[in-house]
Formats: C-alpha cells, structure tokens, sequence
C-alpha cells in the first residue's frame, strides 16, 4: 500500500504519541511504504525553519 501523509501527521507523530505516531512507526517498520511530494517536504522544512 502506498499513501502519502499530510504535515499534520508528521508534526503530531513526531512530538507526541497516539494515532499518528503509530502511522509512523509503520512506517519505520517497513510495514506500509509511503510516499511524499517536493511540496509536503518543502512545506515540513519551512515549519522546523520558522519555530
């Protein structure tokens, strides 16, 4: 299966636990293959630029 995340799911499953950090760690565990865009990497880059 391949799925691409929004940067909600990024943020909320890196800093805290629950659904998106168990996405995530799917993911880590070669479980579920994602796939990305430039624009949701740029956008990513540019919220741990301006914290």
């Amino acid at each position: 299966m391949k799925f691409t995340l929004d940067t909600n799911i990024l943020v909320s499953g890196t800093f805290w636990t629950g659904d998106s950090f168990q996405i995530l760690d799917t993911i880590d565990k070669d479980k579920l293959k994602h796939v990305s865009s430039k624009e949701l990497i740029n956008e990513s880059l540019l919220m741990n630029i301006t914290k």
